[in-house]
């Protein structure tokens, strides 16, 4: 279960860190 909310806690922070360099990208170019 453990293991479970670390994944769940990676993905969190994968598609953060997508959306920030989503928003960054649009404002550079």
């Amino acid at each position: 279960m453990d293991y479970f909310f670390g994944l769940l806690g990676l993905a969190v922070l994968i598609f953060a860190v997508a959306k920030l360099i989503k928003e960054v990208r649009k404002t550079i170019f």
